[in-house]
């Protein structure tokens, strides 16, 4: 596979995956599920970074909230980035190629990438749909997973910000508190450690060959 491209405009959102000249050429429907399984582990990522900088507040403020992470509730913070994973998994799946929106592609793809969208499989979706008339109606079904993705998303990517600067604010306080330099250095380290674990991930997703599904990716902007 030679990247991942992104499609993103006023009407349209397409993930694309150029299968030419890889053993996925003449198996469009594996590479979907592959293109799928990457988009969950994304996903899954995003969501157990999250729970870790909830877990490293509470842990902080020493408010007896880490009950939270006790006993059966442990496990719905251990299955929460499964679920959230199979949901990004399902959405990128049923978004996949459909007749309607391959022959709507097929030009714009050969034209302006010089893809032969035979040759690929995508998921995405056009966010109005045209009928046999000629009619444009919003697309709500297609709408509804992109929705799903992105608040996903955005609600991790939200906790990382909110407990991180929270957890941030306590351990710069801790002194004042009348905790040992030991203790402020300590507790500095480890919040510093869950810094690098969350540019780690996004240096995997964004910038390293991952199963060589992200080689070469690139963002295109269409109008």
């Amino acid at each position: 596979m030679k990247n991942f491209q992104y499609i993103l405009s006023e009407n349209r959102f397409v993930l694309v995956m150029n299968l030419e000249d890889s053993f996925l050429e003449n198996h469009p429907k594996l590479a979907l599920w592959i293109m799928g399984l990457a988009c969950a582990s994304f996903q899954a990522i995003f969501v157990v970074t999250s729970i870790n900088f909830i877990f490293r507040y509470f842990a902080l403020e020493r408010q007896g909230r880490l009950k939270y992470f006790a006993g059966k509730r442990l496990l719905l913070w251990i299955v929460a980035p499964w679920v959230m994973g199979t949901m990004s998994m399902t959405s990128t799946i049923l978004m996949g190629p459909r007749e309607s929106m391959t022959e709507r592609l097929r030009p714009d793809l050969l034209r302006r990438f010089n893809l032969n969208i035979d040759k690929t499989t995508y998921s995405g979706c056009f966010y109005y749909t045209i009928d046999e008339f000629g009619n444009s109606y919003i697309n709500w079904r297609e709408l509804w997973y992109v929705s799903i993705l992105n608040v996903m998303i955005w609600v991790s990517l939200f906790s990382i910000l909110y407990f991180g600067c929270k957890s941030y604010k306590i351990v710069k306080g801790l002194i004042a508190q009348g905790e040992s330099e030991y203790s402020r250095n300590l507790q500095a380290q480890l919040y510093k450690a869950l810094v690098a674990q969350v540019k780690s991930s996004f240096y995997l997703h964004f910038d390293l060959d991952y199963l060589d599904l992200y080689k070469r990716c690139q963002k295109k902007y269409v109008n």
